[in-house]
C-alpha cells in the first residue's frame, strides 16, 4: 500500500483497510486480480505487484521528454495516472472490458471470458474502497502544483471517497 508521510490513519481507519485487504486476499486465492483505494491522491492506494510493470511503463510514458503520446494528449499528475489504471478508466492503457453488464473486466492480464469466481455478494469489480476516506490528508495546505488552491478542509478523515458511485469499484461501509 503506497502512504504519503503526510496521510496518518484516522480513528477506526485500520478495521476498514483490514476488510479491504481481506477482500482483496480472497480475490487473489480465486485468481482475480483487484486494487484497493482507501485514501487520496497517491496515498492508500493498495497494489498487487502484477500491476507494477503496466504501471512503471505508463509513468514513464507520460514523464518522458520523448513522450510516445501524441501532444494533444494531456498529461496527467502521477496520482491520477495511477488511479486510472486501477478502476481501469476508459480510454486509459488499464481499460476494462465488460464482463458483466455493469461491471468492468478486473485486469489487464485477465481475459474477459476468464471463469474467476463471483463476490459473495455475486458482483466483482475491479477495485475496492471505502466509503469515506480513513487516511487524513494534513498536508493539503502544503501543495507543490503550480496554480492548485490549497485545501485544508477536504480531503481529510470521513470525506466522502471520490470514487464512490463509479462503475467497477465494490464499496466497504465505513461508519
Amino acid at each position: 500500500m503506497l502512504v504519503e508521510d503526510d496521510f496518518p490513519v484516522c480513528p477506526g481507519g485500520w478495521g476498514a483497510i483490514e476488510t479491504v485487504v481481506n477482500k482483496l486476499e480472497r480475490s487473489r486465492r480465486r485468481g482475480v486480480v483487484r486494487s484497493g483505494f482507501v485514501g487520496t491522491g497517491g496515498s492508500g492506494l493498495i497494489i498487487h505487484h502484477t500491476y507494477l510493470p503496466l504501471l512503471i511503463r505508463i509513468l514513464r510514458d507520460h514523464s518522458a521528454l520523448d513522450t510516445p503520446f501524441p501532444s494533444h494528449v494531456h498529461r496527467f499528475a502521477p496520482d491520477q495516472i495511477v488511479q486510472s489504471c486501477l478502476i481501469g478508466a476508459p480510454g486509459s492503457m488499464c481499460e476494462r472490458r465488460a464482463r458483466y453488464s455493469n461491471h468492468n473486466n478486473l485486469h489487464p492480464h485477465v481475459d474477459s471470458e476468464s471463469d474467476a469466481d463471483d463476490d459473495e455478494d455475486g458482483e466483482e469489480t475491479g477495485m475496492i474502497i471505502t466509503s469515506r476516506l480513513v487516511l487524513d490528508h494534513i498536508g493539503g495546505m502544503a501543495t507543490t502544483t503550480e496554480g492548485k488552491r490549497l485545501n485544508s478542509d477536504r480531503w481529510r478523515c470521513g470525506w466522502r471517497h471520490p470514487f464512490h458511485g463509479f462503475d467497477g469499484v465494490e464499496v466497504v461501509v465505513v461508519d
